[in-house]
């Protein structure tokens, strides 16, 4: 909730914060303590709460993300969040396996869209499974218009 605090007091008027914990017993606690330090941003609704799997289809009915932060490590970089960006958006992750040195990765995506001479749609990254990071970036379009950096080790 600490974060989702400090994201709801930096958001634009108007904005909205979406926090989503995986365990719901997190997520009321969540609420409970932004009860307590900003329940105006509650109220007004640019604060939400959700209980879920960001990676299990929660986010679909959301519009597309400015920012997105992972506080869990993900194994690889998560697609359907990066999907889930909007044009100009940027994520933070770490990424890399459980139990193990992590790497805080930022995701920038491409602000414009293009459209190739083929007719295909260029700049932005359509949804699919996750990759290796390292792996991601290669082969299919799903990367193209974004750019990964790699941040330190975590």
């Amino acid at each position: 909730g600490y974060l989702t605090a400090c994201f709801g007091l930096m958001v634009s008027p108007g904005g909205r914060v979406l926090g989503v914990e995986v365990v719901p017993e997190l997520a009321e606690r969540s609420v409970q303590s932004l009860k307590q330090v900003v329940p105006q941003l509650l109220q007004d609704g640019t604060i939400t709460i959700e209980s879920g799997n960001v990676l299990s289809g929660v986010l679909a009915s959301e519009r597309p993300f400015d920012a997105i932060h992972v506080g869990a490590a993900a194994e690889e970089l998560p697609r359907d969040l990066v999907a889930k960006l909007a044009p100009g958006g940027r994520m933070v992750v770490p990424v890399g396996p459980h139990n193990s040195i992590q790497v805080l990765t930022v995701v920038d995506k491409a602000p414009t869209v293009e459209v190739a001479e083929d007719g295909r749609w260029r700049g932005l990254a359509p949804q699919g499974q996750g990759g290796p990071v390292e792996e991601g970036m290669e082969g299919e379009d799903w990367g193209r218009g974004i750019r990964v950096t790699k941040v330190m080790d975590v």
